[in-house]
């Protein structure tokens, strides 16, 4: 390694006398000084240049950046905004589904506990599995029916679990009536205990499920809501111009971004 240079003591420069006014300037600044002593205009530095131009454009660049600013910040309120509202629908994790009775005529309908325990509710005077209890079954779930169920299975995208529900039950209905009395007493207890699932085990599972939900909610909220409290003289803006001329305000007084402010949200 090196040995490190020894740094050199302030003055001992090699200096040069100026020949007009006596001064001894260091030799790398002489030819410089020699100019300046001749009153030759000497041309700009690039610091020089910089502060000039700055000086000119500054009204132009202020704005520019100001701008920039507010365009970044009302992207932020708009991203709080949006959370906010969002927090609504927001789900911790996945809704539970049911186990379903698989391979069974009523399956399509068990995969549907709301469905299922609203067609139930409606036979529940007549005894399961009898000639009574399929015709309720089947008139409340006809597709020429359909107008007489809650709204939730009125909507397109639940038409198709109504019909694929009903299709099976003429069929089982018919097999329940040639069925031995064993064989039917066996089907009671399988339909009853999914009916039990649904209102214990599975009802438990969505209880927790909505709590899950709530907190993160409550979570999303909290959050947005501590974002969005940082903009609180924004809070009336719903457009660019007028969270802009709210900001410029900021930096002008109650003066003309005030005004404007006024008039754009009057629009």
């Amino acid at each position: 390694m090196t040995a490190a240079r020894a740094k050199a003591a302030y003055g001992s420069a090699p200096t040069k006398k100026c020949k007009k006014c006596d001064r001894k300037i260091s030799r790398t600044n002489i030819s410089k000084h020699i100019k300046v002593c001749k009153g030759i205009k000497l041309p700009e530095t690039r610091s020089e240049i910089r502060k000039k131009s700055w000086e000119k454009n500054r009204a132009k660049r202020v704005g520019s950046q100001r701008d920039k600013r507010a365009a970044t910040l009302f992207k932020e309120l708009q991203g709080f905004r949006k959370q906010l509202r969002e927090a609504e629908a927001a789900q911790a994790v996945p809704q539970p589904q049911p186990k379903g009775m698989m391979g069974h005529a009523l399956e399509v309908l068990s995969l549907h506990p709301r469905l299922f325990e609203f067609v139930f509710a409606k036979a529940e005077k007549h005894e399961l599995l009898s000639k009574g209890w399929f015709r309720v079954l089947i008139l409340w779930l006809h597709p020429d029916k359909r107008h007489h169920l809650p709204q939730e299975w009125q909507e397109a995208s639940n038409v198709s679990a109504v019909e694929e529900s009903f299709k099976p039950l003429p069929k089982y209905k018919e097999e329940m009536q040639d069925a031995s009395i064993r064989k039917v007493y066996e089907e009671r207890v399988r339909v009853e205990k999914y009916q039990v699932y649904l209102q214990t085990r599975f009802k438990q599972r969505l209880i927790k499920w909505e709590s899950k939900c709530q907190e993160a909610r409550e979570a999303t909220v909290l959050q947005a809501k501590e974002g969005l409290a940082k903009f609180t003289e924004y809070a009336d803006c719903t457009s660019f111009d007028a969270f802009k001329a709210i900001y410029r305000a900021r930096f002008f007084g109650e003066g003309q971004g005030l005004r404007n402010c006024e008039e754009l949200r009057a629009r």
